[in-house]
């Protein structure tokens, strides 16, 4: 099967598959859609693939050391594009070592900075204490969800974002 890692995708999936959960979206209420776009906003790519800043510890080993081990420019294109030689004949792999291949220039040339990424991290903590103070003083505190007593697209993205972030050792 295919490894779905955006939640836009998943909720195509779920569409796809379990009904029309796009009729749900004609109904979302403000609160939903201002959650939705605050995952959208993250720094996903800075966060994922950026070299951390040295106070923030959090990055699991095997990520720190593929961050470390790939420092100079060119060295991450080198070994996607020895993963795409090596995986080249399957059709979805070679499609994500391509994707991957655009996104390690952009690593290279934009994601060493330490500003940018203390920024990144400082704006990804802004964000997640804001979701624990809603969900604190929010329906969730007496058994409902982020946004409502019913389960929303809010809620499917806010999971696979912590699910992400938690991956990522943030």
């Amino acid at each position: 099967g295919c490894v779905f890692t955006d939640s836009a995708n998943i909720l195509q999936y779920v569409d796809d598959h379990y009904g029309n959960w796009n009729a749900l979206l004609l109904h979302e209420s403000e609160a939903v859609k201002r959650q939705c776009a605050r995952v959208d906003s993250m720094p996903w790519k800075r966060i994922t693939f950026g070299q951390y800043p040295p106070e923030e510890k959090v990055k699991p080993t095997f990520m720190r050391q593929w961050s470390l081990a790939l420092n100079k420019p060119g060295e991450r294109q080198q070994k996607l594009h020895e993963l795409l030689q090596k995986h080249g004949s399957d059709p979805e792999l070679r499609t994500v070592y391509a994707a991957a291949i655009g996104t390690a220039d952009i690593v290279d040339t934009r994601m060493v900075d330490m500003d940018s990424m203390r920024r990144a991290f400082s704006r990804t903590k802004q964000f997640l204490e804001r979701l624990e103070t809603e969900l604190l003083s929010g329906p969730f505190v007496t058994g409902g969800w982020l946004c409502s007593k019913k389960f929303t697209r809010a809620d499917v993205m806010w999971a696979c974002a912590l699910h992400r972030l938690q991956g990522d050792g943030v």
